[in-house]
């Protein structure tokens, strides 16, 4: 058992609702790879720790690879398509751009007192939100749901949230380092002094460019409240047989930072994106539209065809159970 502390309250909370199994099993498979490749000259750091009776390794890939976990947190009331696609953007775009490698991420839902404050009658029920996000992070190879501030008995904001799922990762995989992921919007209304040190990204909307005067106005801002390494990255994506959905942004042209968690670290704009959409990629589009605004609208016309294209089919279904409930 873990003892969390939020500010002068100290709770006893566990472990068991951050699932770590694809973090770990990913830390593995890079070990595995590097493993297999030390003939070339770069060891690797088999030191394990010892943490809640099992060993996992403190250290998984060779000098200058560092290990990253993404968390994002938000309503999810529902969660839909562009939630998914926005994780896979920051996963793609770090990884061409950086010496650094995703090996697990989150959607975090927040607690219900917040949800029903903000959405009313709209509000999805904590517990479904859970079992949603969980559904449409299922066939992700590093993506899972983290229930633990869902299932707080009180709502905490989205520093500690951070906060707390940097400490526990830490504590039992000492090479990983988190990114705070969030949309354009957030970022602006929001102020991130509140973060660990960790990295952070954020996904523009779509009709932006990166070059624009808003993009650099929001970098200055980050970069005077933001603790670590700042990404800034379009969302236009092309969709492939490997992902549920990928990235055409270009990589950086800026050479990735040596220590990106210093505190001297600087941010990571791609200086242009490849912006285009091919006409034959409708679901392309239909992401890159998707909004849980926009769902909660379509349930209220139950409009199923619709809803198919920006949500996974446990997000409509649950809609269909609320439908027929209602008749």
């Amino acid at each position: 058992m873990l003892f969390v502390r939020v500010g002068k309250v100290a709770k006893e909370k566990g472990v068991g609702t951050i699932p770590f199994r694809k973090v770990e099993e990913n830390l593995n498979r890079l070990k595995s790879k590097e493993t297999q490749s030390k003939d070339g000259g770069e060891g690797v750091d088999d030191r394990d720790v010892q943490t809640s009776n099992r060993r996992v390794s403190s250290s998984t890939t060779r000098k200058g690879v560092v290990p990253l976990v993404l968390i994002s947190t938000g309503s999810f009331s529902p969660p839909h398509r562009m939630h998914v696609h926005m994780m896979d953007v920051v996963k793609r775009h770090i990884e061409e751009s950086t010496c650094y490698y995703v090996v697990g991420g989150y959607l975090s839902p927040s607690h219900h007192r917040y949800v029903n404050a903000k959405l009313g009658r709209d509000a999805v029920p904590a517990s479904v939100r859970i079992k949603l996000c969980a559904a449409c992070t299922a066939d992700s190879p590093y993506l899972a749901c983290s229930s633990w501030e869902a299932e707080l008995p009180m709502f905490l904001d989205y520093g500690d949230v951070v906060t707390h799922h940097q400490e526990v990762l830490q504590r039992l995989y000492p090479s990983v380092q988190l990114v705070y992921v969030c949309g354009q919007d957030h970022a602006e209304k929001c102020n991130f002094f509140c973060l660990p040190r960790c990295g952070m990204c954020v996904v523009l909307r779509d009709e932006l460019d990166l070059t624009s005067p808003d993009v650099e106005r929001l970098r200055e801002k980050l970069q005077k409240q933001v603790k670590g390494p700042i990404w800034i990255v379009s969302p236009n994506i092309a969709d492939d047989n490997n992902s549920i959905f990928s990235t055409l942004t270009s990589s950086s042209s800026s050479p990735p930072s040596p220590s990106p968690f210093s505190s001297s670290s600087s941010s990571h704009i791609p200086t242009a994106a490849a912006t285009t959409i091919y006409a034959n990629q409708v679901r392309t589009i239909d992401i890159l539209q998707a909004s849980s605004t926009k769902v909660r609208e379509l349930s209220k016309r139950k409009d199923e065809a619709e809803l198919r294209k920006f949500c996974h089919p446990a997000v409509v279904d649950y809609y269909k159970e609320q439908w027929q409930n209602a008749s």
